[in-house]
C-alpha cells in the first residue's frame, strides 16, 4: 500500500462514527463475559451507584448479576486509591445484555477513571470450538501471525499499552510459534489445551485457556490484552473481536491458505512488542478479512486499530 492510498483509508476511517450496537453480527447464542479493571478515589460512591443500578435492573426483570471486587494486591500500595474490578455475568449477544453492559459502564465512569496499570479481559466459552483440533490450530495461528495487529487494536483509544501489560498480558507469538512447529495438533483437543495451560501460565500471557472454577462455570478462552476503558463502544469492539475470531473459524471463513503461508514465512524478529504500536494497515486489513464477514465490523475494527482518539477523560496515572 502506498502513502496516498494509506492516507485515503485513514481519512475514511477517521470519519466513521462509532455507534454502540444493540446486537453484534455473531449468532445470538454466543455467550461471553468480561472483567473491567479501573481506579477510584470514591469507593463508597461507586458501590452505592452500582447497588442502585443492580436494584433497578432486578426490578426490570434482569436477573444477571454483576460483581465488584477489590484488587487487594494493588490497593495496599496506593493510599486513598482503590483499584476495583467489574465482573460481568455470562452475557449473550442480545439487546437486553448489551444495554445492561452500557448502563453499567456509563454509571461507573462517573466516579472512576481507567487505570494505566490495568485492563479489560474478555472471555468466550471454550465449547464454541466444539473440541475440534483444527479449529484450535487456526485460532492459535491467528494469534501467532497477527499478534502485532491484535495488540495495537487492544490499546483502544490509546497509542500504547498499559504499563503493566508485560506482567499480566505478555506477548505470545514467538513462544506460540515454537510450540506449533513441534506439536502434532491432530492429537486430542483436551491434551492440547492442557499443554497450552502449562505453556501460558494463567494471568501472565495475552491469551489464557481458563479452567472452570467457582467464578467461571465453564472453560473459557480469555484474551487479556485490552487497555482499561469505560467507553462502551470500545468494550463492545473488544468483545466482538474475540467472538468473531471464533465464529469465523467455525464457519470456515478464515483463508487458511493465506494464514498458513504467513505462518510458514514467520520471522521472529518481526514480533517485538515495542514495535506493535506501529501502524500496519496492510496486515490489519488482511486480518479483518479473515475474521469479519460484514463491512460494519471491518470498519469498526480498522477504525479502532488505526485511529487513536484520546479519551475525553484523562486516564489516571499511578
Amino acid at each position: 500500500m502506498d502513502k496516498i492510498e494509506e492516507k485515503s483509508i485513514l481519512n475514511y476511517l477517521s470519519n466513521i462514527p462509532f455507534v454502540y450496537r444493540e446486537e453484534l453480527s455473531v449468532p445470538k447464542d454466543m455467550n461471553f463475559g468480561a472483567e473491567i479493571e479501573f481506579m477510584t478515589y470514591k469507593q463508597n460512591e461507586v458501590i452505592k451507584k452500582f447497588n442502585k443500578l443492580m436494584q433497578e435492573q432486578k426490578k426490570n426483570g434482569n436477573i444477571k448479576y454483576y460483581r465488584l471486587t477489590d484488587n487487594k494486591r494493588i490497593v495496599k500500595y496506593n493510599s486513598g486509591k482503590k483499584i476495583i474490578e467489574l465482573k460481568t455475568p455470562v452475557l449473550s449477544n442480545n439487546k437486553e445484555d448489551f444495554v445492561s453492559l452500557k448502563n453499567m459502564c456509563l454509571t461507573l465512569s462517573e466516579n472512576t477513571m481507567p487505570s494505566n496499570q490495568k485492563g479489560i479481559h474478555v472471555h468466550a466459552n471454550m465449547s464454541l470450538l466444539e473440541d475440534n483440533s483444527e479449529y484450535l490450530e487456526t485460532l492459535l495461528k491467528l494469534f501467532c501471525v497477527y499478534e502485532h495487529i491484535l495488540f495495537r487494536f487492544s490499546y483502544g483509544e490509546e497509542e500504547e499499552s498499559n504499563i503493566n501489560l508485560a506482567s499480566y498480558s505478555r506477548e505470545i507469538s514467538n513462544r506460540l510459534y515454537k510450540y506449533l512447529k513441534k506439536t502434532d495438533l491432530n492429537q486430542d483437543f483436551n491434551k492440547t489445551v492442557e499443554e497450552l495451560r502449562t505453556l501460558f501460565n494463567c494471568k501472565s500471557y495475552a491469551i489464557n485457556f481458563h479452567e472452570k472454577d467457582l467464578n467461571c462455570k465453564s472453560d473459557t478462552i480469555e484474551v487479556r490484552t485490552f487497555n482499561s476503558s469505560f467507553n462502551p463502544v470500545i468494550i463492545q469492539n473488544d468483545i466482538n473481536l474475540v467472538l468473531s475470531m471464533v465464529e469465523s473459524i467455525r464457519n470456515n471463513n478464515v483463508d487458511l491458505d493465506r494464514l498458513n503461508y504467513r505462518f510458514n514465512e514467520y520471522d521472529k524478529g518481526f514480533y517485538v512488542k515495542e514495535k506493535y504500536s506501529n501502524l500496519n494497515l496492510d496486515d490489519a486489513i488482511e486480518f479483518s478479512d479473515h475474521i469479519y464477514s460484514k463491512d460494519i465490523d471491518k470498519d469498526y475494527f480498522l477504525r479502532q486499530y488505526a485511529i487513536k482518539d484520546k479519551p475525553k477523560q484523562k486516564k489516571l496515572v499511578i
